[in-house]
This record gives C-alpha cells, sequence and structure tokens, in this order.
C-alpha cells in the first residue's frame, strides 16, 4: 500500500534489503527490468526521520538501531542510482 516491503506493510530497513537483494542479482547474476522499482526512488532518496524508524522487538526489548537502519536505506539508494557503473573498473585503478 505504501510501496514499502515487508511484513506488516514493510519497513525501511526491509524495504532497502530488498533492493541491495535485486541490485545485486542484476549486477552479479543477470540484468533485470529495474523500471518496476522506479517507485521506490523517491521513498530511498528522502529516507525516513530517526523518530518514525519502528522499534523490533530483540530479547525482551523494543530495538531500533536507526545508523544501521539508515546506512542500509542510503546504500540501497546508491545500489540503485549507480546500477549502470562498472564497480569492479574501480578496483583496478
Amino acid at each position: 500500500e505504501n510501496g514499502t516491503w515487508g511484513a506488516n506493510g514493510g519497513t525501511p530497513e526491509e524495504t532497502a534489503y530488498a533492493m541491495q537483494a535485486c541490485m545485486y542479482y542484476d549486477r552479479m547474476v543477470e540484468p533485470l527490468d529495474l523500471t518496476e522499482l522506479s517507485y521506490l526512488r523517491p521513498y530511498l532518496d528522502h529516507p525516513p526521520f530517526l523518530d518514525e524508524l519502528p522499534s523490533l522487538w530483540v530479547g525482551k526489548v523494543l530495538y531500533s538501531p536507526a545508523v544501521v537502519i539508515l546506512s542500509s536505506v542510503l546504500s540501497a539508494g546508491l545500489m540503485y542510482k549507480t546500477r549502470r557503473w562498472d564497480i569492479h573498473s574501480w578496483w583496478n585503478l
């Protein structure tokens, strides 16, 4: 409904991990038609604020590692934006 992926309506973190998996498959296995993922670009370009991140139950406490969540969202956005760059050529500089 809101464009995110995951259980119970999805979270920014789950959406980012799904996007990263698609980007990995696109680069390492075979190219995908990524037009279906274009609706996620605004979501990844403007990550949610820290106070809007959902907490997860870990043990007996609520836990929301904001830096980890935001880094996964930002890296998924970067992977999408740079999906056609040859990242392997960077290592041969």
